[in-house]
């Protein structure tokens, strides 16, 4: 889960870490402990939280503009692998024609097409 929202958990990780040094930055400017700045003002850890929720709030951003790019590399490995499969199978195709003797061919076969044939004729040629 981690490798899949890591953007996000980063995110939280740095507002959380934004907030403790805004706190230690605060605790400083007023000759108090962490300890004491966290008990002496409440209403300050509303504003810290916030904190939190705007590096949440970045994370998630980067994780929305990181998914285009997970998405196209998830699809490129099936396409990988689908082919790998094909090649496998397409060999075996080929080997058991020539075994059988039925010329089994992967090559595309010319079709009968009536408005080439008709365009020819009209221009007098057989």
């Amino acid at each position: 889960m981690l490798h899949k929202y890591k953007e996000i958990f980063y995110g939280g990780l740095f507002g959380f870490g934004a907030g403790i040094l805004e706190t230690v930055l605060d605790a400083r400017m007023e000759g108090l402990t962490f300890g004491d700045e966290i008990v002496q003002h409440h209403p300050m850890l509303f504003y810290r939280t916030l904190f939190i929720f705007f590096g949440l709030a970045l994370g998630w951003l980067l994780w929305q503009k990181n998914k285009r790019e997970r998405e196209f590399r998830d699809l490129s490995q099936i396409l990988k692998r689908f082919r790998q499969e094909y090649r496998y199978f397409a060999r075996i195709g080929a080997k058991l024609g020539s075994i059988c003797g039925n010329g089994l061919s992967l090559q595309p076969q010319k079709r009968f097409d009536p408005a080439v044939k008709a365009g020819s004729m009209s221009r007098g040629q057989p």
